[in-house]
């Protein structure tokens, strides 16, 4: 068969398929939109990583992108969507930052102008490159941590203020950290031995995304039990993955 007349019967035959493809992706990225509107979220797309924002701040005049073309946008959406309503109320009135950069990603828990920090940017967290469901769920878990039950910088989201005692008493573990990778007892990961806040942060994001993990580490390890039964009861209201 001709080469052209092949080439042309390929076209016909992809084309529409790759068109259905990108229209769907948009169609996910307006729903994300009209999600994010929903939940008093704004979203922004940005050419800096969190070390440059954290230092020379956000201005919307050379320093915003349009965050739609952003690669990872909808693995934060699907991440997301999968936290109940009441525990996204911690999210109203602030910012989802997506980054053109790579990096370890950012919670911003406020701006600090007159010393020249975060200058522009509004509370929320920034997601930098490689976008991953840990990431996301992880930095949302400080805004739950530190808004929501701490309510540092009164934060008018603190919807969790009763429970700050319990927090302390459960998260502030007493092991040094170690880069080694080496899990400790009573720590669902490594990480979570940097301080109370990392070990919050991470239980919460294991308690959403690795549900069955986090249970069968519970079973060997009998010090994490605390620590489920704080995000089942109190975070999540009884609601488990």
């Amino acid at each position: 068969m001709n080469k052209i007349l092949i080439f042309t019967l390929l076209s016909v035959i992809l084309l529409p398929i790759l068109s259905s493809a990108d229209s769907f992706e948009v169609n996910e990225i307006d729903q994300f939109e009209n999600w994010a509107n929903e939940h008093g979220i704004s979203i922004v797309g940005v050419n800096k990583n969190s070390y440059d924002l954290y230092y020379t701040g956000y201005d919307e005049s050379t320093d915003s992108v349009n965050w739609k073309e952003i690669p990872g946008v909808l693995i934060a959406a699907n991440s997301l969507y999968t936290v109940p309503e009441n525990v996204l109320q911690v999210m109203y009135g602030k910012t989802i930052y997506f980054s053109t950069e790579y990096g370890r990603s950012y919670t911003v828990l406020d701006s600090f102008p007159d010393h020249d920090i975060l200058v522009g940017l509004n509370r929320g967290i920034i997601l930098e490159q490689n976008i991953n469901s840990h990431t996301v769920i992880h930095e949302l878990g400080h805004i739950v941590d530190y808004h929501g039950i701490q309510g540092i910088y009164n934060d008018e989201q603190n919807i969790f203020d009763n429970f700050l005692d319990d927090r302390n008493l459960i998260f502030n573990g007493m092991d040094e950290y170690s880069s080694d990778s080496v899990v400790s007892s009573g720590y669902v990961s490594s990480y979570s031995a940097v301080n109370d806040a990392e070990n919050f942060a991470e239980n919460f994001a294991h308690y959403v995304i690795y549900s069955n993990e986090f249970l069968e580490k519970i079973d060997t390890d009998p010090l994490l039990i605390e620590e489920y039964e704080f995000m089942r009861d109190v975070i999540f209201s009884g609601f488990e993955f």
